[in-house]
């Protein structure tokens, strides 16, 4: 199969057909596209309106198709990462204002050190050993480092999709017009799960192609 004959499965025209009619496909979930892949994270193009209108799609957000569903996996993720967040940065601060923040920093810099000769006009021989330095250094962090990487990971993760989860809601709750563009065929069930939030208008699956609106 061709990769374009691949994709077509995924875009909002082919949405809803098959059996995962109406439904997001874990692997398919919006936040992993509000994350940039490498260099500096910013905030200016990135959690705006703009941004979720562009990026938001019927196969990528449950608030777009089935918001019953949507609520529930916003609740869980509420619930459990802003208790992680709780937890550990308290224990971020407590250690930031003591010596083994210092030594974790004295450690990343001596990394960031070996990165920038690699980017300097060294001679092919310096730079073979700088980068024999760096994978060194990089294989044999100490313990405190790698339990200082274990929790930017978790932390920054649960702080992560929480604020994403907010944005994609305040911009689903703030924009129904632009959700219904945003739907194939230009149908929604927000707009009716706001009015009635039944089992019903919880769970079902219509708003693509091929489903239909439950009846009155």
């Amino acid at each position: 199969m061709k990769v374009n004959e691949k994709l077509k499965k995924f875009t909002s025209a082919n949405y809803g057909n098959g059996n995962n009619a109406g439904k997001v496909n874990f692997f398919q979930h919006f936040p992993k596209d509000f994350i940039r892949r490498y260099g500096l994270v910013t905030t200016e193009a990135s959690g705006t309106p703009e941004d979720f209108n562009n990026k938001l799609k019927c196969y990528s957000c449950e608030w777009l198709c089935r918001p019953g569903i949507a609520f529930s996996e916003f609740s869980e993720t509420m619930r459990a990462n802003w208790a992680r967040i709780q937890q550990e940065r308290q224990s971020l601060a407590a250690d930031c204002a003591d010596k083994p923040f210092k030594k974790l920093s004295e450690e990343f810099e001596t990394i960031m050190e070996l990165c920038n000769c690699l980017q300097s006009p060294e001679s092919l021989s310096s730079k073979k050993m700088t980068i024999k330095s760096f994978m060194e250094r990089v294989q044999n962090t100490s313990e405190l480092f790698d339990a200082y990487q274990e929790l930017f990971y978790s932390l920054g993760s649960s702080m992560y999709l929480t604020s994403v989860h907010l944005g994609a809601a305040k911009f689903a709750f703030s924009n129904l017009d632009k959700v219904k563009r945003l739907c194939s065929e230009g149908k929604t069930n927000l707009d009716s799960f706001k009015k009635d939030p039944t089992r019903k208008n919880c769970k079902g699956g219509y708003g693509g192609p091929n489903t239909k609106s439950p009846k009155s």
